[in-house]
């Protein structure tokens, strides 16, 4: 089960950027989200076995101003909806029947090594291999999930290539 915890400020549309994250940035949190973040928006398809989950991380994607362009409940079904839709990210949830997130990210990956993928999981998990970004954890904090669609629509540098070469 997910669960979505929104504070007061959250509610009234003062979301503010993950204190922590900004921190190891830029030393402060002085900002808030929405003034750092991209104006355009994210395409993003969501992957989770859970409907009720899917449906949270959607409401989530939304009140980050974030389009959602396709919410699906399997490994398998993610793969053949990146290929419909080309999203600019992939939410997908780790642990899932038949096809779990990392060999899905995995299969995507081999296809489309653009695509973006963060997986979604209860537990830390290890991503080595899989292709993905980073593991955001349940439940998922609307600022984590703001600052990690933040992440992934920025370019890729060329450090991460360098250090798939040595």
């Amino acid at each position: 089960m997910l669960v979505v915890a929104f504070s007061d400020d959250e509610q009234k549309g003062e979301r503010q950027q993950d204190c922590a994250a900004a921190e190891s940035k830029a030393g402060k949190c002085t900002r808030r989200a929405w003034e750092v973040l991209p104006s355009w928006a994210t395409r993003v398809l969501i992957a989770d076995d859970q409907k009720s989950v899917g449906t949270s991380l959607a409401e989530m994607v939304r009140r980050c101003q974030h389009e959602v362009v396709e919410v699906v409940g399997s490994g398998l079904e993610a793969i053949h909806a990146f290929g419909r839709h080309h999203p600019d990210v992939v939410l997908m949830d780790y642990q899932m029947p038949k096809l779990n997130g990392a060999t899905a990210c995995r299969n995507i990956m081999a296809k489309y090594p653009e695509a973006r993928v963060i997986l979604v999981s209860g537990l830390p998990r290890e991503i080595g291999g899989s292709g993905a970004l980073t593991v955001l954890l349940k439940p998922v904090k609307l600022n984590a999930l703001y600052a990690a669609l933040y992440d992934a629509a920025q370019p890729r540098t060329s450090s991460a290539q360098a250090g798939s070469a040595s």
